[in-house]
């Protein structure tokens, strides 16, 4: 992947210690008993990629610590965007978006009003139908951590994955960012990830601009 030859490259010639956790790759160390860790996904929407369509994005998380909760900063690149291609967040201080201050959309508080991404496998279509009769519209655009960050802007207002097929990559990144704007993210019973990095686990989860629509998509779920 050249996004994660580029990585290395930087670290290498810069001499900085840390930890690398490549999906691609696995793990890389650098340096004497690094004290952070990099997080990458050189490419999240492999399929969109393979088949020409724009909608992919590279992901990359730096984390003081090994658990979810211990991530202080991400980006979230779509190279081939023209517009809200370029998510940047550091834990406690201002998001930007391409390169700006987060932009504002009206935020949707009830289903009925929402526009919903999902993810489901044909074994869930039974537990995700009320959700999909009240939504206003459904949507599917092929890369989970720009649907996340489209969801903390208000682009998306609820994203929802039941695979249980995420990886860690694929949304740590975008975990602090919608959580940073002040939206939610959790896995299917309303439970915050916080869990250990670890790059075995999978993960399903339900996010949303809001607390008020993403109770109400929770208690849908059953």
């Amino acid at each position: 992947m050249v996004a994660e030859e580029a990585c290395i490259d930087y670290i290498q010639k810069n001499d900085i210690s840390i930890k690398l956790i490549s999906e691609e790759s696995g793990i890389f160390s650098f340096g004497d008993e690094p004290r952070y860790t990099l997080l990458l996904d050189p490419i999240d929407g492999s399929t969109n990629a393979s088949r020409g369509v724009p909608f992919f994005s590279l992901s990359i998380a730096i984390l003081d610590g090994m658990t979810l909760n211990d991530v202080i900063a991400g980006i979230i690149r779509a190279p081939l965007l023209l517009n809200y291609n370029l998510f940047e967040v550091e834990k406690g201080r201002n998001l930007k978006v391409d390169g700006i201050p987060i932009p504002t959309h009206p935020i949707k508080e009830q289903l009925s009003k929402a526009v919903v991404s999902m993810y489901v496998y044909d074994i869930d279509l039974e537990r995700v139908k009320p959700i999909v009769s009240r939504a206003y519209k459904t949507r599917l655009f092929g890369s989970i951590a720009l649907e996340i960050c489209y969801t903390a802007i208000g682009l998306l207002d609820a994203l929802i994955d039941t695979r249980g097929s995420l990886k860690v990559m694929d949304i740590v990144a975008a975990k602090l960012f919608i959580e940073e704007a002040g939206g939610i993210i959790t896995d299917m019973e309303g439970n915050l990830l916080t869990s250990n990095v670890s790059v075995t686990e999978r993960y399903s989860i339900v996010c949303a601009t809001n607390h008020s629509l993403h109770q109400e998509i929770i208690n849908l779920l059953g």
